[in-house]
């Protein structure tokens, strides 16, 4: 039986796990939280953060492990080429990983191969901000350059809240250094992808719908497939795949994420990992391609063909809403109770998912830990998708109490109003 390892056990690890067993193979994960979920689905688990790299390579080497990955944690993406690297196993190189995660190099390689990017600085030192912010008209945008999840970003329009976003940035950095980008603002579109042998498969358009900036940056909707111009689409595509050619991958999942702004397409973010979010439910509905399959796969060195890996149904449009504090009303600081959802599952609606036990203290929607639950539809059409989310949304009750909908959408998202008349 073959033996891999995945770093990361957390929630959205769960499935992974369930996966790589589903498909006959021996699990062992590794955390540094003792009571991560995943733990429970996995053959052997190891107390180790995702970021310790020497100490993976030994539980490699100790359990004879023949493949390495994770899925949805960017810091653990280094780790993963490292101990793979360490191991002679089949992985993506220490190179490509660290430009795939550390923002500073990643929009480095990007300007350098003349894909468009926000002019940008990276910045160790606040003199350095305020050098560019003088140079740059604003908003800007500040965010570390090793975090993900919209830790520690935000939008600044005052040059008198710099400071304290500066501050707040380097607080989930651990290089000390802040990615300070011009803000682009517009349509935002989320593109997933497999890459086989260096061939660029894209699986999934969609739109991701997020809040004004008060919320900055936070998707609290997916929808899918993505409503492009045909130019558009074109721009987004060789963007796509010049960003993967220039970190030279060479196969594994890819993602990247754009802002239209003028008729113009700026990649803003790429990674390399399954997404989060349940990104990779929109791609496997949309597409029929399971990429944690195909991540199991390929930690194997088994690189199949694209039609090999088509193994799951596809439907013409898929929804995502996610729940949060703003859907609640404001008396509800703890969930204690909630309605039977079982009964609200049907063919069309593929998940309901709360992502906690019990009574559960309700968070900010500071990052995207703030979403915590959420529902994810299929449908013929996106109306019909979004349609079928939203009835089920409005049969959910917390505390004997409906939800209200997301009043504070940006303005700048495709516009999907008509579909929650």
């Amino acid at each position: 039986m073959n033996k891999i390892l995945i770093i990361g056990a957390g929630v959205e690890q769960v499935g992974a796990i369930k996966i790589a067993k589903d498909m006959g193979l021996n699990v062992v994960v590794s955390d540094m939280n003792p009571n991560a979920p995943a733990i429970k689905f996995a053959d052997t688990f190891y107390k180790i953060s995702t970021t310790d790299i020497i100490g993976n390579i030994e539980i490699g080497k100790k359990e004879n492990i023949n493949g390495v990955m994770t899925v949805c944690s960017e810091t653990a993406v280094p780790t993963v080429a490292h101990v793979a690297n360490k191991l002679n196993l089949p992985c993506f190189s220490i190179d490509t990983a660290n430009k795939a995660t550390n923002k500073s190099e990643m929009r480095n390689v990007l300007s350098e191969n003349n894909i468009r990017v926000a002019p940008y600085t990276i910045a160790d030192t606040f003199n350095k901000v305020i050098d560019f912010t003088n140079e740059i008209n604003g908003p800007w945008v500040l965010k570390p350059v090793d975090s993900s999840g919209q830790r520690g970003a935000s939008v600044i329009s005052n040059k008198n809240l710099l400071q304290n976003a500066f501050n707040e940035a380097l607080l989930y950095s651990n290089t000390k250094e802040v990615l300070v980008d011009k803000f682009v603002e517009g349509q935002e579109v989320h593109v997933t992808m497999q890459v086989i042998n260096k061939k660029v498969h894209f699986l999934a358009f969609s739109d991701r719908i997020t809040l004004n900036r008060d919320n900055f940056g936070i998707a609290v909707r997916h929808i899918g497939p993505s409503i492009l111009d045909s130019n558009i689409k074109y721009e987004i595509i060789d963007l796509c795949e010049k960003s993967i050619k220039a970190i030279n991958l060479e196969n594994g999942v890819a993602t990247c994420e754009l802002i239209i702004e003028n008729n113009k397409a700026f990649l803003i973010e790429l990674a390399i990992r399954v997404p989060g979010g349940y990104l990779r439910e929109v791609a496997m509905y949309l597409s029929g391609v399971d990429i944690y399959k195909t991540t199991v796969w390929n930690c194997l060195g088994e690189n199949k063909r694209y039609d090999e890996i088509v193994t799951e149904k596809s439907y013409p449009a898929v929804s995502v809403k996610f729940i949060s504090a703003i859907n609640l009303n404001p008396k509800i600081k703890k969930i204690t109770k909630i309605n039977d959802i079982k009964q609200l599952e049907t063919n069309e609606i593929k998940l309901i998912n709360l992502h906690f036990n019990n009574e559960f203290e309700v968070p900010e929607l500071k990052s995207s830990v703030g979403r915590f639950a959420a529902i994810i539809g299929i449908g013929s059409s996106r109306e019909q998708a979004v349609k079928r989310t939203e009835n089920v949304f409005n049969l959910i009750e917390f505390n004997r109490m409906n939800l209200k909908e997301y009043n504070n959408y940006n303005e700048f998202n495709v516009d999907f109003s008509s579909y929650l008349n």
